[in-house]
């Protein structure tokens, strides 16, 4: 949400789903709402000023959720880019744009700078011919993404992928369940 108010975007939502206290920067600007998921620090609850929680599916969840609460899980895989499509999907759009989801590097760094990712070690992928600068999780993001998309697609969903990075490459590939 920063990067998109300080390039004239508002967006209506935003996500956060990791747990480092210095997230809290990021909704340091204006979204019309924000999920924020469990396992967030409490500095970027604080800093949130339409928040919604949100529990990321993962091992062993449930067993840390009140038996008297109702708890709406997202299983999305391991990113935030991959949960916000799934609560998208739960908001009711069945169609997804994504932009600067592209899980590949120019220089050393991905859409923007991030300091916190400045140690992420960098690999090469070759998908098709193609060789793309990434990271280990980058690269998880893009198998994960290939379920998830099929999946969406599955439930009616269009995604159209924006951009020539590794993500977008491995969507065009897979033809029409993205665009």
């Amino acid at each position: 949400a920063k990067f998109l108010n300080a390039h004239g975007i508002k967006p209506d939502l935003h996500v956060v789903i990791d747990a480092r206290p210095e997230n809290a920067d990021f909704l340091r600007a204006p979204s019309d709402q924000q999920f924020i998921a469990s396992q967030c620090d409490g500095e970027t609850f604080d800093a949130a000023s339409n928040p919604t929680l949100f529990h990321m599916n993962i091992a062993g969840i449930e067993d840390i959720i009140p038996d008297d609460r109702v708890a709406h899980l997202i299983s999305s895989g391991t990113t935030v880019g991959l949960a916000a499509m799934a609560i998208a999907y739960t908001q009711g759009y069945r169609a997804i744009h994504l932009h600067g989801f592209d899980s590949s590097l120019s220089d050393r760094h991905h859409a923007y700078v991030q300091p916190q990712n400045n140690n992420d070690a960098v690999v090469e992928a070759m998908v098709e011919g193609r060789t793309f600068k990434s990271t280990p999780w980058m690269i998880k993001q893009v198998q994960q993404f290939q379920d998830i998309a099929l999946q969406l697609a599955d439930a009616g969903v269009v995604i159209t992928v924006a951009g020539d990075g590794l993500l977008p490459f491995v969507a065009q590939q897979m033809g029409k369940s993205c665009h």
